[in-house]
């Protein structure tokens, strides 16, 4: 397959390409005036047209076939489509897709792309070869380069008729007529030339080559300066990005300083509602969602924030389960009560013996769901904990579910409940 150079538009002038059925299988780039094949591949006219001039087989089997290993060898390029234009109307008007924007470095212009071509025939900021030097110039600067930055520009002598292109060439080339004149040359090279105007010539020949000395310290030294320049902007690129990684290093800690201060938060408001003398009122708000994460198997279980008999006392909290558990799951709401390891708790007897009630707050009447239970002495839910916790023990059936949603009581309200937990505080010893 003959090489091609890039014959489609550029892909990245798309705000979205939109897929690979408008990139050209040859340049890779967006289509431009495609052309497709019978087995699908579509291409570039302008590259088709290259292949078929290079290759020795017209027509010729599709190049991405080939690629793909395809066997047909006798597939040629028989059907022409529409113009890319036509695809983004018919395909991606109301997309991204037909929004188009310029390439070329500092040209801000954005519109839809069948006004690109006309765009890019006329971009300022295009880059475009200059005809002496071949050095790429911004397509509005190039007025400017040519003449006055063009290091191949003509100009005309100031001390001569001549016209040159660099300084250094034109004394060149008067030291060597200089020279072939005081060698004796051609009598056509030394007729009407006085020996005044050759020493005047032999002169502003001098005077030339010291210019060009001149300018080139100068063209040394501005270049020691750009070195100079970029030795500090690496340096200074150094200092940023460690500016940068400081910064980044003290987001992280104020991010955990910001997590430490909620655990301090939460670890506070928790003391502030801690109570002392066995009675614990839980407030459960926003009740609808947790009761849904129960069914769902999200979050079966919920646990109360711990409480005391007394300040040196038995450390408690209550598991409840919104959907049941054991007997009660799917049909009744659970309600657990745990014994926690507590600081004082050598100094307690054991095991815990201690009645616990259950009331579960009927918000508009007094008809209140209650439930209590006396620990059993031989269970390991009130021997004293050797863990965290014990296993909780408690009222697997404590309220049906159905009476939740019974409008002759208001155990919810406003999405919050109220679950009140006494524990009896008669016969502890207190310190």
């Amino acid at each position: 397959m003959a090489a091609t150079s890039l014959c489609g538009y550029p892909k990245e002038i798309l705000v979205n390409v939109g897929g690979s059925k408008f990139m050209c299988s040859l340049c890779h780039q967006l289509l431009r005036q495609p052309c497709q094949n019978v087995c699908g591949h579509r291409y570039c006219r302008r590259g088709v047209n290259k292949n078929l001039e290079d290759s020795n087989r017209n027509p010729f089997p599709c190049p991405q076939c080939e690629i793909e290993g395809e066997d047909d060898d006798d597939v040629k390029f028989i059907k022409e489509v529409v113009h890319f234009e036509i695809f983004v109307r018919g395909d991606f008007a109301a997309g991204s897709f037909a929004a188009a924007r310029c390439i070329n470095p500092n040209c801000t212009w954005t519109d839809v792309f069948k006004n690109y071509e006309k765009h890019d025939s006329e971009c300022p900021h295009k880059l475009i070869a200059c005809s002496k030097c071949q050095q790429l110039v911004p397509r509005g600067d190039l007025d400017r380069h040519a003449s006055s930055e063009c290091p191949m520009r003509t100009t005309g002598c100031t001390e001569c008729t001549g016209i040159i292109q660099t300084i250094s060439s034109h004394v060149q080339s008067l030291t060597e007529k200089v020279n072939r004149l005081e060698s004796g040359g051609a009598p056509s090279h030394r007729q009407g030339i006085s020996n005044n105007q050759l020493k005047v010539l032999e002169s502003k020949t001098k005077t030339l080559a010291s210019l060009c000395n001149v300018y080139q310290r100068e063209i040394k030294k501005n270049q020691d300066s750009i070195a100079t320049l970029e030795r500090q902007r690496r340096l200074d690129r150094e200092l940023l990005d460690a500016m940068e990684k400081k910064c980044r290093d003290l987001e992280r800690i104020v991010s955990m300083s910001d997590i430490n201060l909620k655990e301090v938060e939460l670890r506070l408001s928790s003391m502030e509602n801690v109570s002392y003398d066995g009675r614990y009122l839980w407030k459960l708000s926003d009740f609808s969602r947790k009761r849904q994460d129960a069914i769902d198997g999200r979050t079966t279980s919920l646990y109360s924030e711990p409480f005391f008999t007394h300040k040196t006392g038995y450390r408690m909290c209550v598991r409840l389960y919104l959907n049941g558990d054991g007997l009660g799951k799917g049909t009744h709401l659970s309600l657990f009560f745990v014994l926690m390891r507590g600081p004082c708790d050598s100094l307690l007897p054991w095991p815990f013996r201690q009645k616990v009630t259950f009331k579960f707050v009927d918000q508009s009447q007094n008809d209140h769901q209650v439930d209590c239970f006396r620990p059993d002495p031989t269970s390991t839910s009130f021997k004293r904990p050797t863990s965290d916790m014990n296993i909780a023990s408690g009222c697997p059936l404590f309220m049906p579910l159905t009476l939740l949603d019974n409008p002759q009581h208001a155990f919810i309200r406003d999405d919050t409940a109220f679950i009140h937990i006494t524990v009896d505080t008669s016969g502890i010893d207190t310190l």
